[in-house]
């Protein structure tokens, strides 16, 4: 087996993961190699382990590589490259851990962000152009504004805003409604029922639930909550100064963890009372 793989040693944040290849071009990365990274306890890397084989949709990534590809001694638990954001998403970040390990929270958000990018880099030096054209095509206006302020950050003179911009985006364990809405379309899916909503529908069904405002700015509904669901959701405002006199205020909206729990099961229910068709 070893022979049709290609391993290598990647450096990310400090830590050194250990990936490998096989000859079909699936990238794999080693589950205790990212928990080290990170700087997860042992018991809490034993969990992750556990977690990557027991989830219904991660274990369809996972893999056991045999004693001398990735550990001399040992056999490796492995995760597929397309898998790794997903599992390193259902990684929660609790106020404790917020208070007593910042520097581990900080690690997790940053393999959240960049861990796949780097990892399929030093395997495909291909991987920028076509996908980051394709993600940038597939974008809501909102996270290509998030994309552009990013870049904008190398920018000297535009850095102050770039940073506030950062600011302003810092938001832990929260979802866009797009990704939501794929969110829930998974989960319909994993328990059967053959329903993928689009953003579009679901931000409909919010408002005419009377959970989102119907209040529209610029000929564009806001999406923010009304009073009675505020604790489902995450809502953030900041002014960006284009010049002397230029200013603008952005407001963004996202979604907490149990607000897509909440939100789900309002789409089953929905789907269940046949208030809803399937995939739309």
């Amino acid at each position: 087996m070893n022979n049709n793989l290609i391993v290598k040693e990647v450096e990310f944040n400090g830590a050194n993961l250990l990936a490998a290849q096989n000859n079909k071009g699936n990238i794999y990365v080693g589950v205790s190699y990212i928990c080290n990274g990170i700087g997860l306890t042992r018991k809490q890397k034993d969990r992750q382990v556990s977690n990557v084989q027991e989830d219904i949709v991660l274990n369809k990534g996972c893999l056991k590589f045999g004693v001398g590809v990735f550990d001399p001694n040992n056999e490796t638990i492995a995760i597929e490259l397309d898998f790794l954001p997903l599992w390193l998403a259902k990684i929660s970040i609790t106020p404790d851990m917020k208070q007593s390990k910042p520097d581990v929270v900080n690690k997790l958000i940053q393999y959240q962000l960049k861990a796949k990018d780097i990892l399929a880099k030093a395997f495909l030096p291909q991987y920028n152009t076509t996908d980051l054209v394709n993600t940038y095509l597939d974008m809501s206006e909102e996270d290509r504004a998030i994309l552009y302020f990013t870049t904008l950050k190398d920018n000297k003179l535009l850095k102050p805003k770039a940073d506030k911009f950062d600011w302003f985006l810092g938001t832990d364990s929260t979802h866009t409604f797009t990704d939501t809405a794929k969110i829930i379309s998974t989960r319909c899916n994993n328990d059967g029922i053959n329903l993928k909503i689009s953003v579009i529908k679901l931000t409909e069904l919010l408002r005419n639930k009377g959970i989102l405002s119907k209040k529209k700015s610029n000929d564009k509904y806001t999406n923010h909550p009304n009073k009675d669901y505020e604790n489902y959701f995450q809502t953030t405002s900041v002014t960006i100064n284009e010049g002397d006199k230029s200013e603008f205020k952005k407001t963004n909206t996202r979604v907490k963890s149990k607000g897509v729990d909440f939100i789900c099961e309002l789409v089953k229910d929905e789907f269940r009372k046949g208030g809803m068709v399937s995939n739309f």
